[in-house]
């Protein structure tokens, strides 16, 4: 209940500043698909906004009562406030979680810019607050992506959010989906995930088109390392250069996402040190 207050009182103040933002993940599968805050659990509210209006989305979410979180000084180019920014709502003792995406994904992941995204959509809102829309699509490939993001280390109740949206009639269209997906370059999450959900889901599983298939390659390790029976289907560690290098190398699609994966780290951690005192 204090998380879904707190995204009213995030778009409430966003919409009145005039910033475009939208729901993603759990916020827009309460809206759109569960339609009630009680039904779906979420861990933090996740809100999309243009790059270019991040400083002002900052001013009004703090003027809300918002407070910046997680920006660790001495890293300013190694922590996620390259893709996100951090708030916190506090209610006594408890606290709503909100991120404000000015990215999706880290520099070479996915192929789509926020505004992109944000320019397809329209107007709506969330229940009785006005907010952004991204259309439908856009949304599932945001879904599928972030089952996946971190190396398919997901719960069954995060799989679980498949099942309603195919039976909302979101999954209809698993080529077109697949398709988008291919476009921003998370097409082997897409798929794997989508594979996950028919072996866990069998009542609602989907046909994959093998013209939309992933490399093969990428297939055979998936189908090696992943235990879809299991959950986390693949336990992954942060620290560990497997998962971290050779793990994301199967996941992204091309070579040119895969050597963007491995240079932008190193690039924003040269940065960092750089940027450090010395003495």
């Amino acid at each position: 209940i204090l998380r879904w207050a707190a995204a009213q009182r995030a778009f409430g103040a966003l919409a009145a500043a005039g910033i475009r933002a939208a729901p993603i993940k759990g916020a827009w599968l309460v809206e759109r698909v569960y339609g009630d805050p009680a039904a779906r659990r979420m861990s933090d509210v996740d809100i999309v906004v243009s790059p270019r209006s991040r400083e002002r989305a900052h001013r009004s979410l703090t003027a809300a009562g918002f407070v910046r979180v997680g920006l660790r000084r001495n890293r300013p180019y190694t922590d996620r406030t390259h893709i996100a920014h951090k708030y916190v709502l506090e209610h006594g003792t408890s606290a709503a979680h909100l991120d404000v995406h000015f990215r999706l994904a880290p520099s070479g992941w996915l192929r789509v810019s926020n505004d992109e995204l944000l320019d397809a959509g329209r107007p709506g809102n969330l229940t009785h607050i006005p907010c952004w829309q991204l259309t439908d699509p856009h949304n599932m490939c945001i879904v599928l992506y972030h089952l996946g993001h971190h190396g398919f280390t997901i719960t069954r109740e995060a799989l679980g959010d498949l099942p309603f949206l195919r039976r909302a009639g979101l999954l209809d269209d698993v080529p077109g989906l697949l398709v988008q997906c291919r476009k921003w370059g998370c097409l082997t999450i897409a798929w794997q995930a989508l594979a996950l959900m028919n072996t866990v889901f069998p009542e609602v599983a989907v046909p994959l088109p093998q013209g939309s298939a992933p490399a093969l390659l990428s297939r055979l390790y998936l189908s090696r390392v992943l235990r879809p029976g299991a959950f986390p289907p693949y336990a992954a560690s942060r620290y560990a250069l497997w998962d971290r290098v050779v793990h994301r190398w199967f996941l992204l699609d091309s070579t040119t996402q895969r050597l963007q994966a491995l240079a932008d780290p190193a690039w924003r951690l040269a940065r960092d040190i750089l940027a450090a005192p010395f003495g």
